[in-house]
């Protein structure tokens, strides 16, 4: 293995290991990830020299990575992840849905955009489903689908991060709580995606499984769609409130703080 030590903004590692900052990093590995290299190669003097990056800076470096590598790997492991949520084979993997009509797309949508008010889910919904065109009681191809979800406001606004955090949390929540093989990612693209978040820093990584059923239930609440009782709910909190677990406490996560775009940002502004 090759020990590299490296100076590093807080926002690109785990809330956990973060106290301050920045701090000295030591990776042993046998090469530095392709994303936080990239950072390093471009960014080294200007962070030993003035610090951790300003908020505006670090979404720069990340709108500057997208071409690399792992911005390939999410628009590959995004895909795989819409498409499975479009078929929905079941657990057999026998029962894949080749078509949608427009009503099944709309709900659809509203499961794989980031948590915003009721409101603005509508009207992103029915703006992506006038993209889409043609009459309700027509069938939409899977490649349509994806289309057009890959163009919505929010996946743009919202930048690959959050989207990230997006999936993997619905995946988490699918693979704890939806039924015996009911999976939207393969073993190999869901360990992907959780390397590339953790090393981004994301808190979606450490969550519990208890975590991330809650926070999938406020979220789906939010878009009108609950999908646990308010008995069940509350027993839950009560659960997460006697660990002392942040999520039930609507606080910032590390990356929030700093001004980033976050998936547990949008769901505090959508409360």
């Amino acid at each position: 293995a090759v020990v590299v030590v490296v100076t590093v903004s807080i926002a690109f590692l785990s809330p956990k290991l973060c106290s301050a900052y920045s701090f000295a990093l030591i990776v042993q590995s046998q090469r530095v990830p392709t994303q936080l290299q990239s950072i390093f190669n471009r960014r080294t003097h200007h962070i030993s020299t003035s610090g951790a990056l300003s908020a505006t800076e670090v979404d720069q470096e990340r709108s500057g990575l997208e071409e690399n590598d792992d911005y390939m790997s999410y628009k590959a492991i995004a895909q795989s992840y819409l498409s499975s949520k479009f078929q929905d084979c079941g657990a057999s993997g026998d029962n894949c849905k080749i078509a949608r009509d427009l009503e099944e797309v709309k709900q659809l949508l509203r499961t794989v955009l980031p948590p915003v008010t009721k409101e603005e889910l509508e009207a992103e919904v029915n703006l992506v489903a006038s993209k889409i065109g043609g009459k309700p009681e027509d069938d939409i191809s899977e490649s349509e689908y994806l289309a057009a979800v890959f163009d919505n406001t929010y996946w743009n606004e919202a930048g690959p991060f959050v989207v990230k955090e997006l999936i993997f949390l619905d995946c988490l929540h699918q693979y704890y709580y939806g039924g015996e093989g009911s999976r939207w990612l393969s073993n190999e693209d869901y360990d992907e995606l959780k390397e590339q978040l953790t090393w981004e820093g994301s808190v979606a990584t450490t969550l519990s499984s208890k975590e991330a059923h809650f926070i999938t239930a406020v979220a789906s609440s939010r878009r009108g769609e609950p999908i646990i009782n308010d008995a069940d709910y509350e027993v839950l909190k009560k659960e997460l409130w006697a660990q002392d677990s942040w999520v039930v406490k609507r606080q910032q996560d590390p990356l929030e703080r700093l001004g980033l775009k976050t998936f547990m940002g949008y769901l505090h502004r959508s409360l």
